[in-house]
This record gives C-alpha cells, structure tokens and sequence, in this order.
C-alpha cells in the first residue's frame, strides 16, 4: 500500500517548503515540493510535522491548522493514486500528476471553470508588488527591505521594456527563451546593468511567476522552465559597450538642439567629462565646487552614493565650459529613463546629419552577452546611454596618457581590474600607443 513521508527543504532560512516522498513501490518514489511554507524552528523531524507544545497559544494554533493541512493534503494524494494513479509505471510521470493533484488541492480557485483569461504578466507582477509593498511578505516568508526595494525594480524595468518594445504586456506563454534573450539584452545595453544585477532582475521575476502562475499553466512558460533562461556570471557580460571619442563629443557638442534637449545634452557632456554615474548627476552643482590651493583649478567634491566615498573630480576645460554656459547653475537632469530616452533622441538626431554619419553614429554595433553565447546588433546611436558617459571618461582620460591611478580615483573604481572593464580603446591603437610610450620612455634613460 501507497505511503507518503514528509519532511522540509534543507535550505533557506527561517522559513521551509514541506516537502513530500509518495512511495508507490519499492522502485516507484518521487519526491516533490508542496508550496507550503512553515517554520523552520518548529518543525520535528521525527513526527514530520510541527510541533505543538512549548510555544504561544497562537503559534500552536497555526501548527495544528498547517498539521491538519498536511494530513488532508496527504489523504487526498492517496485517494487520487488509488482511483487514478496507479497506471503511472515512472516516477517522473506519478510524480507530474501527484504535483497537479497537490496544487489543485490547495488552490483550488485556479481549476474552477472561468471566463476570465489567465492573468498576464503584468497583472501578475503588479499584483505581487502591491502584496509585498503593504504586507511584506509574501506566502508567509517575510522579506527585507532590499528585497523589497528589487521587487519594486522588477517593475520599474518591465514597465520601461514595455515602453520599449511598444506593447502594452505580455502572456505568460510569450515569455518564452528567445523573450528572455531579448529583455536581458535590453537590461545590459539600455540600462546599463552589469550581470550580477541582470541575473538578480531575472532571479526576482522567476520567483515571482513560479508563485502566481497555476500549476496546470507553467507548461507554457518557458522562460521558468528549469535550467533553462539562466544568466552566465563568470564572465564579463558584455565586451563589445560603446564610448565616446573626443571627435564624437564635439560633434555632440555642437549639434543644434531645442532648448530642452540641449539642456540634457549639456548634464550628458558634463557626465562624460567628469566620470560621474547618473545617481551623482546631480551633486554637480555650484555648492560643491572647490578651488584648488593655488586658485587656478577648480572641482567638484562630492560623496558617490553608491560606494559611499568622497572623491574630487577635477573641472577639465571643457566641462568648464559647460559650466560656464550656465553661471555654474546646471539644469537638473530628468528622471533615469527619460533621461536616457532624450540621449537617445540626440544621439538619433546626430546619426541622420553628415557630421554624425562620418563619425560613426549610424555604424552598426556588435554586443557579446552571457559568456559570448548571446549576441545581439544594433546602432550605434541605439547603443549609447547615460552609462557610456563613464566608460568615455575614462577611455579618453587614458588615451590622454592620464596615470591610471588618477583617472581611479575620480571615477570611483576601487580595482584595476573592473577599471579596465571601461576602456573601450580599440587594440590597434592601444599597440600602437603601448608602442610609442615604450620608446619613450626608453629615450629618457
């Protein structure tokens, strides 16, 4: 006769998924996860179920109702197997239809014939976000406040993909691997994410799904298929981000614009001359300007929010005369993503004029992702955002010759190596100048 044993998920935290073993016959034994959530500190491993005694009176009172959960949940699977279980002769194949028969079970509002459609994406996220925002937690795991605040992302960027993409939403079922392929590679070129964050986006909006959409459904949602839409992180995830050149700034420079473009054109400029991400755009103000002791340089001393550290940028010539445009007085830069959206609408603009043609706005661009495995085209005024401005600073800062030391310390980088993630100097010209640096340095002596 058919058994079930119980026990709980060896990892997480505090809180445990219920975990089943149905033993059909001595070969026949699939394991598979209920979705039940319960503490971790009050579960005996003994009785495989919670324990009741030697706590609150509310507390004991929740064990017994998830007890008495599990017990009928345990009842029901063996009264399916009987009446219809039986004929599986695999354990993959009894342990799909004991899943089915588990999830139907306990959210049995997802089987009851309805007229409505299935929720889509966007239904599903929103919903889970409101959830989180007022209750945080979600099935019973509380979370923190980053988790959260990711959550909360999570939104943020679908709702500018959409944006993006010109579509309302999605189906679950259109969240498919080429879907996943598309979006991370929207997450790493125009918003500048670098993997690990990619890979905490994809993380967050898998689990997400996994919770809300019905068992009988995720069949057609490729992208939680298991083992499959994964983020490579071992390597850079992308190799091919463009920068600005010096020749390509001053076109920029010199693109007429209208009053409010050129207002963003302007905080951009300033950006890529002083090496500052967007989160510091706008501490480059007047009050933070410091004059060197001999009075003849000025710059910047700010705290960079996101390492927490002081750091003075020096004012170049030419973000003083962005400065000066302005009595020091710098417009304030739009939100993130209109922000970005107004770099790309210069950027569009500069790529239909012959300056911009010639300096290679209208090229087409190549990006590697994942380990290389992805491998996306676009343009090249496609391809610049607010987080090139980082990566032509201190490409064209080194290609000046400027001590690498230096150009670290105004950027904010707290390694060599993730600095050298951000020259973007063709290797033909890094030889050649490796080259005439060798020579020169060798004539000194």
């Amino acid at each position: 006769m058919a058994s079930i044993q119980t026990s709980i998920s060896k990892r997480g935290g505090n809180v445990a998924e219920v975990k089943l073993r149905f033993v059909a016959t001595q070969t026949i034994k699939p394991k598979f996860s209920t979705g039940i959530a319960v503490p971790r500190a009050y579960w005996s491993d003994a009785k495989g179920e919670l324990k009741t005694n030697g706590m609150n009176a509310d507390q004991a009172d929740k064990n017994n109702d998830t007890n008495k959960l599990l017990s009928n949940l345990k009842a029901h699977l063996k009264s399916r197997y009987i009446e219809n279980g039986q004929g599986y002769t695999t354990a993959e194949d009894l342990r799909k239809f004991l899943e089915l028969e588990c999830d139907k079970f306990l959210h049995p509002e997802n089987y009851e014939p309805q007229e409505d459609k299935p929720k889509t994406l966007m239904e599903i996220v929103g919903d889970v976000v409101t959830l989180v925002s007022e209750k945080g937690e979600i099935d019973g795991d509380t979370l923190t406040a980053s988790t959260i605040i990711t959550y909360k992302q999570c939104q943020s960027h679908l709702n500018a993909y959409l944006k993006y993409k010109r579509v309302t939403d999605y189906e679950t079922s259109d969240l498919t691997s080429a879907w996943y392929d598309d979006f991370t590679a929207w997450l790493y070129d125009k918003q500048g994410l670098k993997r690990n964050s990619v890979g905490k986006q994809v993380k967050v909006l898998k689990s997400i799904l996994r919770k809300r959409i019905p068992m009988a459904q995720r069949g057609s949602c490729e992208f939680i298929v298991p083992r499959k839409c994964q983020v490579v992180r071992d390597k850079a995830s992308d190799i091919n981000a463009v920068f600005l050149n010096e020749e390509q700034l001053k076109v920029i420079a010199e693109q007429t614009l209208s009053p409010k473009l050129a207002a963003q054109r302007d905080l951009f400029l300033l950006q890529c001359w002083t090496g500052q991400r967007y989160s510091d755009l706008g501490k480059l103000v007047a009050e933070n300007i410091r004059t060197t002791k001999k009075g003849n340089h000025r710059y910047f001393s700010i705290v960079q929010q996101k390492t927490g550290e002081p750091v003075a940028v020096p004012i170049l010539p030419e973000a003083e005369a962005i400065l000066a445009k302005y009595g020091d007085a710098m417009p304030k830069p739009w939100s993130n993503q209109k922000y970005n959206d107004a770099i790309s609408d210069i950027c569009h603009i500069i790529a239909n004029t012959a300056k911009g043609r010639e300096a290679g706005f209208n090229d087409e661009v190549e990006h590697r992702h994942n380990n290389c495995r992805l491998v996306t085209k676009e343009r090249f005024y496609d391809a610049v955002t607010s987080h090139t401005a980082r990566r032509s600073f201190c490409t064209n800062c080194y290609r000046r010759r400027m001590p690498i030391a230096l150009i670290m310390s105004v950027s904010g980088h707290q390694s060599e190596k993730v600095f050298f993630d951000y020259i973007r100097e063709p290797l033909s010209e890094g030889r050649k100048r490796m080259v005439e640096d060798f020579f020169n340095e060798s004539e000194k002596h």
